[in-house]
């Protein structure tokens, strides 16, 4: 991660927050959000080497650091979405290690 801009992990994050409150307003009006199934099954692939990220508890505001952390923490928040609902379509999940 440490190769992204800084700038464009906030975009990144921004737009993963986006789409958790999209859906979750969405359930709110009593409809169940669709999900792209294809593009699913990447991110749940994707080795982004987030787990270190997500375990370092000393990093500091308004760093590169920071943008990493923030957009670590929204698209563990998008998975586990995704998973919940792939789940709850009885749909089996194929084991894979997505923080690495």
């Amino acid at each position: 991660m440490d190769d992204k801009d800084p700038e464009q992990l906030k975009e990144w994050t921004l737009w993963l927050n986006k789409a958790l409150e999209t859906r979750r307003a969405l359930r709110e009006m009593g409809i169940e959000p669709e999900y792209n199934f294809m593009f699913g099954n990447i991110l749940r692939r994707a080795k982004l080497g987030l787990q270190p990220i997500l375990a370092d508890k000393g990093i500091q505001a308004s760093t590169p650091r920071a943008a990493q952390r923030a957009f670590a923490e929204a698209y563990t928040k998008v998975l586990a979405d995704y998973n919940a609902a792939v789940l709850k379509m009885h749909i089996p999940l194929e084991p894979v290690n997505s923080y690495d």
